[in-house]
């Protein structure tokens, strides 16, 4: 699956430079534990990355709401599709305490 995300300038700062595509896009072939393990293992090297929330912020600027693929600054699809409602108004719920508001807070 490839995505038209572009973060310019970015890649050669971010924790994730040099390895391995597919942790962060799976192949169309990979079942459902393959891309927990994947995106697991992505998830540890999107937590220390420097540029992480220019990388939030680009990805949700960028890519379209009704397809969402790969893991993007720590974020599965399913995670961003709910800060994506979150940030305009769909969550249905107004607790700062919820995850996706934290997230939120990352993109002020």
């Amino acid at each position: 699956m490839s995505t038209s995300i572009v973060l310019t300038g970015l890649y050669e700062r971010a924790a994730c430079a040099g390895s391995d595509p597919d942790l962060w896009m799976p192949g169309d072939d990979a079942d459902a534990e393959q891309i927990a393990g994947a995106y697991a293992q992505a998830r540890r090297v999107c937590a220390r990355c420097p540029v992480r929330v220019t990388c939030l912020r680009t990805v949700m600027t960028q890519e379209s709401p009704s397809a969402r693929y790969g893991m993007w600054a720590g974020l599965t699809p399913g995670e961003r599709t709910t800060l994506h409602k979150c940030r305009t108004g769909q969550c249905g719920h107004n607790s700062t305490t919820a995850h996706h508001h934290d997230l939120w807070e990352l993109l002020r």
